[in-house]
């Protein structure tokens, strides 16, 4: 298969040689600030990048390792992609043996080594905490394990009830009549077999009861639990010596429990009353109204502890002085309140996020803005797709929609390390075999680049859109914890018709929770919730509120806060006890809140003119954007997420005098933005090829000082390159194709050589092209299946990894003849067409 970029490092792969860097290990740090390298002394320049903005990758280890495993070679090849750190996993493992006594010595000592020897190459090392999985929770006593709840339903007339138990544990189980308390059935319960036999009173009676069976794995509403299950690492990690990780991630997937040992007693504390005593409520047997109320105390307890778990979590690693990092995917609690525990809320994607499921994945960044935490962490695994099939424009659109989500420091998926790897796995998405290891460079310094602004400044939102979520454990059978039924289960919410609205229209939006709220003050008649200000707190259709929420709401506005009110004001109060009581004081609440303060509209749109708040009118073109402040103005990061060609002069919604225009994908792609000034407003013209990103950076009163940006637009006529192809497999496998010449492109699976149809890896496509004179030019390849690199006459001119596959060159050509040589690298997929398909083009720009 070739060389292996990954793991060709010359540095000697002994341990005992890492105390300092090298000559080699000198020229991999070199290499990571070749980013800063910009001209200086003018705004149309990329800012240094900081340790954070380089993405993070996944570095899969088996459960059991070597003794002799080194992690040296492998990390001087991620340093080299441009990755900024690894984030150390476990190999999922169908043999629960696999991962006992995980980590051992040796996984521990690699660990170590990995930390020490990552910190001379300036990589960050996390770890991911692998919480004891299925079969591993044996030893655990019943009341740590999951449990999930078996409800006891039964109808007596009176007379001898003999009523056969099922297998677990009997947490609550009595008899109700039709009127007076219930009569406790657990003494009726036999000692030595699970029947009840009780001689039941003449009349109706109605039996229910609860049956907690354990599951295999840890209680994931359990505080105790969790630190039950990091035990192992304590032991491991006793003697350990080297640096501590910069972070432990924890995956937090849908929680399968529906029960906890926990659940009653803090039912009662929580919620001010006996949950055994609303065992017909609960299971929806109760009037309409009291079990809605009970089913929500019982959600909102399940979030409760869920919350206390996680924090749990939280102050072990603190204690170890690492970050927490958290990795959501579904959960029953609360989301903007449990992603608010970690220093790193983060959430992760299985393949390309569907646009419309952005809000559900905005949670991790509103936990961020409002509890001032600035890094917020996406993951981005690509199952259910084939990795062989996940093309590097596929990854730059993945990638663009988790930033905007709202996330600023990516985990991609992964690399399994050559040295200790098993037989017979898979190939990664971003392995050195992978297909993408060759040019992968160049999608990091994209990374890079955008992420080093989307970490700069502050977040600069419009409003806060609070998040109902008594409404959802109230109604329609709550929300569900696996991530693809909660997104379809929020979209015909008024949650998430305001949150759609508002992304597509060009309002930027926080969620609040009601937590959150607690810390909010108001200045200048701006709410400001961690720091930062918010024109208004708007209310999506809401139906169940807190009457301390509304007394919250009551006190801001009378200190000059705005609320917006989507649909009608809510009519009623969460929970069980005294909802009378409770909800008069949420109709005095809503009453005293000043007129002048409210807007009402059954449009989120007419809600944010009434408002007085003025969208970006680039969303109205079918362009995505991010915003946040720096000292001197605004960053945009802007993506065009429509299918044609955006050309179009957009005002800004925020105060400009100037702008800076940045293309994120090369180092040399900037310029003074074209402007001009309509109504009082700066426009700016913004051309856009669909999937093309750009960063608009503005000065709030000064004019941008540098060279002009220019669109590459043509200004003559295309050159369309014809003649004869010279092509030559350089790098790959299983053979080598031979060489070939064409006069036309196309895919080289499609060739009569044998070995071209299973060939994975790189062809040299090379031409003589006659340029009629020097000057501004610009290079369209086409199709390209999948990664280029760019060679004119000798000089490596830029490569390229995701449409549109323009590459500015007229630096790099002479007038007269120029050879062209376009190193097309595919995927391991016989799916997937292969090499240069063009056509391929040579277009004079106007003159810089």
């Amino acid at each position: 298969m070739g060389t292996n970029p990954g793991a060709c490092g010359i540095i000697p792969s002994t341990l005992r040689d890492r105390r300092s860097p090298s000559r080699p290990v000198r020229r991999v740090l070199s290499i990571l600030t070749l980013l800063t390298l910009v001209s200086a002394g003018h705004d149309a320049k990329w800012p240094d990048p900081t340790r954070d903005a380089l993405p993070l990758v996944h570095w899969w280890w088996p459960a059991q390792l070597p003794t002799d495993a080194d992690p040296g070679l492998e990390l001087e090849g991620i340093a080299r992609a441009g990755f900024g750190g690894v984030e150390v996993r476990t190999l999922p493992t169908a043999d629960a043996d696999d991962l006992l006594g995980w980590p051992g010595p040796a996984w521990v000592e690699r660990l170590g080594a990995a930390t020490e020897y990552g910190e001379q190459l300036g990589l960050k090392i996390d770890l991911a905490c692998e919480l004891p999985g299925p079969g591993m929770v044996d030893a655990f006593p019943e009341e740590l394990r999951e449990a999930q709840l078996t409800p006891l339903v039964e109808t007596s007339r009176g007379g001898l009830v003999e009523m056969e138990l099922p297998l677990g544990t009997i947490e609550c189980l009595a008899a109700w009549p039709r009127q007076g308390p219930p009569v406790d059935l657990l003494p009726f319960i036999a000692e030595d077999e699970p029947v009840l036999r009780w001689e039941a009173p003449t009349g109706t009676w109605m039996i229910y009861g609860i049956c907690r069976s354990p599951g295999p794995l840890p209680d994931p509403y359990s505080a105790m639990a969790t630190r039950t299950s990091l035990e192992p690492l304590d032991v491991a990690f006793e003697f350990y010596e080297f640096g501590l990780p910069r972070a432990h991630t924890l995956r937090l997937d849908g929680a399968q429990g529906d029960w906890s040992c926990e659940v009653i007693p803090a039912f009662r504390k929580r919620r001010g009353y006996e949950l055994r005593e609303q065992l017909p409520a609960l299971f929806g047997d109760g009037s309409a109204g009291t079990s809605e109320r009970v089913l929500g105390d019982y959600r909102e307890t399940l979030s409760d502890l869920k919350r206390a778990s996680l924090d749990s979590w939280a102050e072990w690693v603190s204690e170890r002085g690492s970050l927490s990092r958290v990795r959501l995917r579904g959960s029953v609690a609360h989301p903007i309140d449990l992603q608010s525990i970690a220093d790193i809320p983060g959430f992760a994607v299985d393949g390309i996020p569907d646009e419309r499921d952005l809000p559900v994945l905005a949670f991790a960044a509103s936990a961020a803005h409002t509890h001032t935490k600035p890094l917020i962490a996406a993951t981005a695994f690509h199952a259910p797709i084939d990795p062989a099939e996940v093309t590097p424009a596929a990854m730059k659109e993945t990638v663009d929609l988790l930033w905007l989500a709202g996330a600023n420091q990516l985990v991609l998926d992964g690399i399994i390390d050559a040295e200790t790897a098993p037989s017979g796995l898979p190939i990664t998405p971003l392995g050195p075999s992978s297909g993408r290891w060759r040019n992968l460079r160049a999608f990091n310094d994209y990374v890079t680049r955008c992420q080093n602004v989307l970490q700069s400044g502050a977040p600069d939102p419009d409003v806060l859109l609070y998040y109902p979520a008594h409404d959802f454990w109230t109604e329609r059978g709550g929300i569900p914890s696996d991530p693809d039924a909660q997104a379809a289960w929020l979209r015909p919410t008024g949650f998430h018709r305001a949150a759609t609205a508002f992304h597509d229209q060009g309002v930027v939006c926080d969620y609040l929770s009601d937590l959150a709220l607690d810390h909010a003050t108001v200045a200048g008649g701006r709410i400001v919730v961690g720091g930062l200000s918010y024109r208004a707190i708007i209310l999506p259709e809401v139906r169940h509120l807190p009457e301390k929420t509304a007394v919250k709401l009551q006190a801001l506005a009378k200190l000059g806060a705005m609320i917006g009110i989507l649909g009608e004001w809510p009519r009623d109060v969460p929970g069980y006890p005294s909802p009378d009581i409770r909800r008069g004081t949420l109709f005095t609440a809503i009453q005293d809140i000043p007129a002048s303060q409210v807007v009402e509209a059954d449009d989120p749109m007419k809600l944010i003119r009434e408002l007085k708040i003025t969208p970006e009118s680039m969303a109205e073109h079918g362009l995505r954007f991010v915003r946040r402040s720096h000292q001197k103005g605004r960053h945009y990061f802007i993506v065009n997420r429509s299918d044609g060609r955006v050309d179009a002069w957009v005002g800004l919604s925020r105060k400009a005098e100037s702008a800076v225009l940045m293309d994120p994908r090369f180092l040399r792609r900037a310029g003074i933005a074209p402007t001009r000034i309509e109504d009082d407003q700066l426009q700016v013209r913004l051309v856009l090829e669909p999937g093309e990103s750009r960063i608009l950076r503005t000065f709030s009163s000064r004019k941008a000082e540098g060279p002009k940006w220019n669109d590459l637009e043509p200004v003559g006529s295309v050159i369309r390159i014809a003649g004869e192809w010279s092509v030559e497999f350089v790098d790959g496998g299983p053979e080598l194709p031979a060489p070939f010449t064409t006069p036309v492109l196309g895919s080289w699976d499609t060739l009569a050589d044998p070995r071209a149809t299973s060939f994975s890896g790189t062809a040299r496509f090379s031409i003589e092209v006659e340029v009629p004179h020097e000057g501004a030019w610009l290079l369209d390849l086409g199709e390209v299946a999948h990664s280029a690199r760019l060679e004119i006459n000798g000089n490596e001119a830029g490569r390229s990894f995701a449409p549109p596959h323009h590459i500015d060159v007229g630096r790099f050509l002479t007038a007269g003849s120029n050879r062209l040589a376009i190193e097309v690298t595919n995927l391991p997929s016989v799916a997937l067409p292969s090499g240069l398909l063009g056509p391929v083009k040579l277009l004079p720009l106007a003159a810089e």
